[in-house]
């Protein structure tokens, strides 16, 4: 009989019947490999891995194909159908960066020129923008309430017909509000430039800085100080430099300009207001009474206190004589 030791480790003497039984079995015994794989590290096959990254490449390569072949991108102001409808008048304007004879200016896309270039603009239905050379337009906003434009540089001939404060067109040193007016706007290398107004009322505004530019009158943009005092066309020579000295901060000026302002350059006294306070503005309310008195209910206290509504009612009252008196008008027409 086998002992426990043989069938547990095949110690001691076998059993005859289990020696035999073996011996029958031995044919399908297991034989196990040398060496077990190892299992916890499986390999990839190679086949596989090359499939893959051949794919990759071929995608990459499929990629950069469609890349160099693909049609050009047209531009926005050729592709838009809204915004401002522009067309070139001379020369080959660009618009979105492209050169473009005509089409939309979208709002965000800015218009250029060159020397000798000039664009016509339709500013939606009220009227229209010529640009000239050495320009540069972009359309900040357009809607029923107000289309704004932005001339970083060069220059622009605006003929609206709209209601107040519905066209504006911004500048580095100051904002150009229309009040329904013709005008012509230069913006130089600085920032600083000229506004000439042919026709109707035109507001500057800046910081802490507002002036009132009728027709027949001009005023200077300065850079980083904002909108110089108005000055009418005609006299322009004769006052132009005192205003200049002023503005630059040359209180004694004042005496200059008072002195020689005359019955057109009551635009100039009514802009002087608005800068200068205490005895100052005593003094340019007297000269621009003696020029052109205000309404009985304006009265002088009101107006040295700086009351908004006498100094308004004025203006009001002046400008029947800045639209329709006898200022002349050199603002050139637009090609």
């Amino acid at each position: 009989m086998t002992g426990p030791d043989y069938l547990w480790d095949r110690s001691g003497p076998p059993d005859p019947d289990v020696a035999r039984l073996e011996a029958a079995l031995a044919p399908l015994r297991h034989r196990a490999p040398l060496q077990l794989p190892d299992t916890a590290r499986p390999r990839r096959p190679r086949r596989t891995a090359w499939i893959g990254g051949g794919a990759v490449l071929a995608a990459a390569a499929a990629l950069a194909l469609w890349w160099m072949l693909r049609p050009p991108a047209a531009p926005a102001c050729a592709a838009a159908t809204d915004g401002f409808r522009f067309e070139a008048v001379a020369g080959a304007p660009r618009c979105d960066g492209a050169t473009v004879a005509r089409g939309w200016l979208p709002v965000g896309a800015a218009l250029e020129t060159g020397a000798g270039d000039a664009v016509r603009v339709d500013v939606a239905d009220i009227g229209k923008v010529v640009l000239g050379g050495g320009s540069r337009l972009a359309l900040v906003a357009s809607s029923p309430r107000e289309h704004r434009l932005a001339l970083t540089r060069g220059q622009l001939h605006a003929r609206v017909t709209a209601p107040p404060r519905l066209f504006v067109v911004e500048t580095p040193a100051a904002t150009a509000v229309d009040l329904g007016c013709e005008y012509e706007l230069t913006v130089g290398g600085d920032g600083g430039g000229l506004l000439r107004v042919a026709s109707g009322l035109v507001e500057l505004e800046a910081p802490g800085r507002l002036v009132v530019v009728p027709s027949g009158a001009q005023a200077r943009l300065r850079a980083g100080r904002g909108p110089g005092t108005p000055v009418a066309l005609a006299s322009v020579a004769r006052l132009g430099p005192a205003v200049d000295r002023f503005d630059a901060g040359d209180q004694a000026a004042l005496a200059e300009i008072l002195a020689s302002a005359g019955p057109v350059d009551t635009v100039t006294l009514w802009n002087l207001l608005l800068a200068v306070d205490g005895d100052a503005r005593g003094r340019v309310f007297d000269r621009l009474s003696e020029l052109s008195p205000p309404p009985e209910w304006v009265l002088r206290d009101a107006v040295l206190a700086g009351d908004a509504q006498a100094l308004r009612e004025w203006r009001q009252a002046l400008e029947g004589e800045w639209l329709y008196g006898d200022l002349p008008t050199k603002t050139p027409a637009p090609p």
